[in-house]
């Protein structure tokens, strides 16, 4: 009931929604992501140490 009196707010969580999922079809960049997480697991579980390099991306 909301989004009918309110249209343009619907449209505008659409809009978000789709940007944040174009994201995602990139595969390789998908792909880059996924091991980009699985490091930071491995570095955070104490199962592999940090390299720097590497860190940087995942620390921003």
């Amino acid at each position: 009931a909301y989004f009918e009196r309110h249209p343009a707010a619907a449209e505008r969580i659409i809009a978000a929604a789709n940007a944040y999922c174009r994201t995602f079809d990139d595969e390789r960049t998908e792909q880059a992501i996924s091991l980009l997480v699985l490091y930071k697991y491995f570095v955070l579980s104490g199962q592999i140490k940090p390299d720097a390099e590497v860190w940087r991306y995942i620390t921003g």
